[in-house]
Order: structure tokens, then sequence, then C-alpha cells
């Protein structure tokens, strides 16, 4: 362009469809295409020698962007935005293993937030108008691209009820890119960084940096198209899903109990609430697929905001009360952005709870048990932070029932309390181990609640000490499913901090309690044994389970030490029942200020 008032446009040629051919199989992995498995598997797109790119960018701060091909655009942070919105594309365009990362996610994930039809087209979209700008390697054309991408941001996504999923995908993608689309690629990009092992061979097929370098480029980018919405002020659930893939990965980077997180977290509950997907029960001006993908979204981010709370100990930030709660149907990816008359008909055959009749497990399988039991633990959190009166009991009797109603109607192939090895052989380790973390998550609840209960009636300890060992013993046979493709670290630390370490450390105080005072000897359903068997393989887990590199590798060290504390006074009293018994419950109190028992978190001894 001549003046540098003109707008280079982005072809607003409609983003190709993808015929989706997979054969559906009784399987947690998401339903992609079988040439997106194919390409994952073979590396994915080539990436950019230095010879062929224009750009000639290898990290975000070398970038450098010609001062004089900007174009005039308002105010002063406004053209600042616009410079690092340059860089954002260009980092994009060189670092194309963000396109074979993204597939290989989905190919390996467990629960991805939007369909692969959808991202797919982003990132068919991307590669379109990101090889137009770069016919000349000048960066006129690229500002010219982050000016209109800003000003897409700006403007609401305006769905009809009538829009096919090509026509919505159309909001966002060609002419119509979003900063919110790009930063989804970002963040499932560095997850999926994460989530490889080192010697991957995907890093090395695409020419990639060193890993550790390629992944904080990319969460500076996640970071960057997050601030580029903020300033937007346009929220939807494009921005719900990248700021859900966000938070994860500043779980992933920072540790759970990290500020960057917390905050995170805040941002994405205003989102939530700011745009109405809270309340996705009857939007006239949506179609039904993108009804369906809304809940999906709010699912998402109503189970995250629940554990991250009852992690830290903190209050949820999104209330069951204000929220219509409606959760997604059991439909499979195909279904959902297919044909609308196919569509309309599998809604006519789910179950009469929401599930599909098929005994199949698909994407939106996982986050309606997740929301269900994210419901349950929300009542329950609420439960133990109110005024104990005369109803308390009566009304926790009640969430208790009802978890135990959802749970029975859950669906076998979900449920690892029914789950057969013998007829689940084309289970991946992969998926067994998620279905073992919707067990847990089931049973982290009735242990909160009875706890809850134990505390305020004596005949309620049998069961909240019962659901305790469950816990322990479920969090250790997970170690079982290894998987050589995908590093699970991160899911190993996360189900031994968040549901291992309560109830080990209940049940260590119990055992201490308990076999040291004149109350008799331990109840039947407490195997002392195998209670402390396990308490010592936990442990044991606690010192491998996370590298040095993750965010939660110190939380897990100080857990290692404080358990093993415990686990050696019980077994010294054990071995030396003379050992000085006031001396012995004075330490072991102390051991135990790092547990937050009013909310069965880590306390201030542990976070500050």
């Amino acid at each position: 362009m001549s003046s540098s008032s003109s707008r280079h446009r982005i072809s607003s040629r409609a983003p190709q469809t993808q015929t989706q051919t997979q054969t559906q199989t009784q399987s947690v992995a998401p339903e992609i295409p079988h040439d997106v498995a194919a390409s994952s598997s073979s590396g994915g797109a080539a990436a950019t020698s230095p010879q062929e790119n224009p750009f000639a960018l290898t990290s975000l701060e070398e970038v450098a962007v010609e001062s004089c091909s900007l174009p005039v655009v308002g105010p002063l942070s406004y053209s600042a935005d616009v410079l690092s919105g340059v860089r954002v594309l260009k980092l994009l365009y060189v670092h194309r293993i963000c396109d074979s990362l993204v597939r290989e996610s989905y190919r390996r994930s467990r629960v991805p937030l939007l369909p692969y039809k959808v991202v797919g087209d982003i990132l068919r979209s991307i590669h379109d108008v990101l090889t137009q700008c770069a016919t000349d390697g000048s960066d006129r054309h690229l500002s010219e691209l982050s000016t209109q991408i800003f000003e897409n941001s700006s403007q609401p996504l305006d769905p009809h009820q009538s829009m096919t999923v090509e026509e919505y995908i159309s909001l966002f993608t060609g002419s119509q890119l979003r900063w919110e689309a790009i930063g989804n690629v970002f963040a499932v990009a560095g997850r999926a960084i994460i989530a490889s092992p080192d010697n991957d061979p995907i890093f090395v097929e695409n020419g990639a940096p060193g890993r550790a370098n390629l992944l904080s480029q990319i969460a500076e980018a996640s970071d960057l198209c997050l601030s580029f919405c903020a300033r937007e002020s346009c929220s939807n659930e494009l921005l719900v899903s990248l700021q859900v893939n966000d938070l994860m990965l500043k779980t992933q980077q920072h540790g759970d109990s990290s500020y960057q997180s917390w905050r995170r977290l805040g941002d994405l509950c205003a989102t939530v609430y700011f745009s109405g997907i809270h309340r996705q029960d009857g939007d006239e001006r949506d179609p039904v697929f993108l009804a369906q993908l809304k809940r999906g979204c709010f699912a998402s981010a109503f189970y995250v905001d629940k554990c991250v709370a009852t992690f830290l100990g903190r209050p949820p930030l999104l209330n069951y009360r204000h929220c219509s709660l409606v959760p997604p149907l059991d439909l499979s990816d195909d279904i959902l952005v297919g044909d609308p008359a196919c569509l309309t008909e599998a809604i006519e055959q789910v179950s009469s709870t929401g599930w599909n009749c098929h005994g199949r497990i698909y994407r939106t399988s996982l986050a309606r048990i997740r929301l269900l039991l994210a419901i349950f633990k929300d009542k329950v959190i609420e439960l133990r932070a109110g005024h104990y009166d005369a109803d308390t009991l009566p009304r926790a009797n009640q969430i208790l029932e009802e978890a135990q109603s959802s749970w029975e109607h859950c669906p076998d192939p979900l449920r690892y309390d029914r789950f057969n090895n013998a007829d689940n052989d084309d289970h991946s380790n992969v998926n067994r181990f998620t279905i073992i973390s919707i067990y847990l998550d089931y049973l982290h609840s009735r242990f909160l609640l009875l706890q809850f209960m134990a505390a305020h009636m004596d005949d309620s300890r049998a069961a909240f000490l019962e659901t305790a060992q469950k816990i322990l013993a479920t969090v250790i046979q997970a170690t079982k499913y290894r998987a050589s493709q995908i590093d699970l670290s991160q899911d190993y630390s996360w189900i031994t901090l968040y549901y291992g370490i309560p109830s080990a450390t209940l049940l260590a105080q119990d055992l201490h309690s308990t076999r040291h005072t004149q109350q008799g000897p331990s109840p039947p359903h407490v195997a002392a044994t195998e209670t402390i068997r396990n308490l010592c393989v936990l442990v044991s887990m606690l010192s491998w389970v996370v590298s040095p590199i993750h965010g939660d590798y110190h939380i897990c060290k100080d857990a290692e030490r404080r358990l093993s504390q415990m686990v050696d006074e019980i077994l010294d009293r054990v071995n030396s029942p003379s050992v000085d018994t006031l001396a012995s419950n004075e330490l072991f109190d102390h051991m135990l200020e790092w547990v937050d028992y009013g909310n069965l978190g880590f306390g201030p001894v542990l976070f500050g």
C-alpha cells in the first residue's frame, strides 16, 4: 500500500471445511479427523527455516519493527499495542511448531474446551493471512493486519439463531480474525509443550528452539493476547476458552498456589459473569450448537474455580446460586458441529439424564461430569463455611444423597469404581488416568462433606475414614498408568497434592490419636497396616512425582518432608509404646500446622 492511512485487508475467503471421518470408539480422547492425527504423528507443518522466514525472528525480545511502517492509529498506547501485535504475529509465523503442538494436544488431550473443527479452522485462517503478509517481508502489512485484528476484537460477536457452524467460525477467522482466537492457539500450544516429554520428536522435527525458551516465548505471547482482549473489553466464549487454557498453563508454569494463577482465575470468573455465560438456560439468539459450546466453556470455568479455590482454602469465585448450571449434552463433536438435522435427532436420542446411549465417552462427557461434581463440591464448601444450626446436618445428608444419585446415573465408562481393565483394553493409560481423576474428584467431595459431618456426629466417622482410605489407595493406583508419549508429571503432582495429602494427613492423625489413647483399639474399618503402608508409598511418590522445572515442585518437596515426619512419628510410637505421649502429641500437632483444617487445604505455613 502506498499511503500510511490505507489498510491491508485480510482475505475474506472462508476457511476450508474439513471432513471428519473418525471412527467412533469408546475413548476419552477427543474426536479429531484422521488427517490431523496423521499430521501430528509426522510432526505436522514443517518448520520455517531462516531462509524461508522473511521476518527473521528468533525470539520476542529480538523482534524489530520498522517504525516508519506503522500507520497512524489514534493514541500512543494504541500504537504501542499494534507494535506488540506485530511481534505476536511474527512469532506465530516463525514458530510453525504451534500448529503441530495444537494438533498433538488434541490427539493426546483429555478435555479440550473447543471442538477441533473450530480450532482447526482458526489454524488454517492464521496460516492464510500470515502467508499473505509475508509476500515481501515488510512490517507494514503486519502492522495493518495487527490494527485490523484490534478493530475486529473490539466488536462483539453477533450470532443469530439460524447461523451455521461455518458462519459462526467466520466471525473470528479470515477477515474477522480476533486476538481471542490467536490467543487460544498459543495457550493450547503452551500446555502441549509442558505435556510433551523432553525427547519428543516434535521439537526436533520442527526445528524448535530449546523447550524452556519456546515455552517462555509462547507463554508471553498468550499473555499479550489476553492483554489485547482486556484492552478491547469485549467478552465472549472464545475469551473464556482462552482464559481457562491460559490459567491451566500458569498453574503448570508457576504452580497452583502462585499469585499468577489466582489472578488469572479472578479474570476468568469476571469474564464468565460479564459475558453472561453463567446463565446459559436458553438464549434464543444462539443456535443450538453454540448454546452447547457455551455450556461447555462454563462447565470448564466452574470446575477449575472449585479446584483452585479448594486447593488454596479460599472462597470460590463462581457461586452455584447465581448460575443456571445447565450441563452440556453428551454429544460427539462430529454431531455438534455437523448437520443441524443430525444434531436435532441426536439431542432427541440422549437419555433423560442427558447422557448418550451408545456407551461412548466424548469431550462433552467429561465436561458434563466435571460440572456435576463441581456443583456438589460448591454446595459442600458453602455448607462448611456457613453457620451451624439445626438444619445443617439434614442439609448435609440431602447433599450427600444428591451426589450419590448423580454418581449412580453416571455412565459406567466414566466410573473407575466400575472399571474393568479386561473390558477396556482399548483405553490408553492417559484415558485411564482421566477416569481415575473423575473418581477422585467424587471421593474428595464426599471426604469434605463427611469430615464436616463427623465433627458433629460420631456415626459419620466410619464413612469418613473409609473414604479417606479409598482416596489414598486410588492416588497410589494412578501411578500404574504411565504414558510414554505424554508427560503426566503435572497430573501426578496435582492428584497427589489435591487429593492425596488431605486424606493422608487426616488418616495419619487418626492413627496417631487412636492407637495411643485409652479409647480402645482401632475400629474394624481402619486397616492400620495397610494405611501405614500406603502412607509410606505416598511419601515416596512425593520424591519423584514432579520434576524441578514444574511449578509445584517446592510444594511437593515440603509435603514430602512434613508427611515423612508424621509417618516416622507413628512408626516410632508403634515400635516404642513407652515414648513420652505428651511430647509426641506436641510434636505431631506442630507437624499438622501446615494443613488448614478449616478448609482441608494447605495452611499459611506452606503458602505464607
